[in-house]
Parts: structure tokens; C-alpha cells; sequence
């Protein structure tokens, strides 16, 4: 899945925010997404790499790139 993700998540991303977005872009501050929106792709992501994220395991204060984001997914996410 290494690699994977990032890709998928910047797919995602540009489904609600068109554009070529750098993966150290920060999510809600550079991007522009509203925490619905941001929502809205964690669910689009964990369905298209039919994986589950262990939320709970998750400090959600520390993920704010889309670098974040990926490694959330690479490191906390089972098979659904």
C-alpha cells in the first residue's frame, strides 16, 4: 500500500478542491477544506483502499498535510 494512499488522497482532495496540491499542503489551512469536506474524503479514502481506520488510535491534532494524512492511513487502517 506504500504510496497508495497519498495518491488517492490527493484524488480525493481534488474531487471537492480541483488543482495539483502538494502533499505537504495543510489540508484546512492551505487547501481550503471545511472539516465536512475533510470528513467527506477520510470516508472516500477508507472506501476506495477498502480499509477501516482505527480512529481511536488516531491524535487527529497531528495530522494536518496531506503527508499526514497518508501516513494515518499506512499506519492505522484494517482491511474492511
Amino acid at each position: 500500500m506504500a504510496g497508495e494512499p497519498l495518491r488517492v488522497i490527493t484524488e480525493a482532495i481534488a474531487e471537492h478542491r480541483p488543482g495539483d496540491h502538494d502533499p505537504d499542503s495543510d489540508i484546512l489551512k492551505d487547501i481550503g477544506l471545511d472539516s465536512l469536506d475533510y470528513a467527506s474524503v477520510v470516508v472516500s479514502v477508507e472506501d476506495r483502499l477498502g480499509v477501516s481506520l482505527r480512529e481511536d488510535e488516531i491524535d487527529w491534532s497531528r495530522v494536518n498535510t496531506i503527508r499526514d494524512l497518508a501516513g494515518v492511513f499506512e499506519r492505522h487502517a484494517d482491511p474492511a
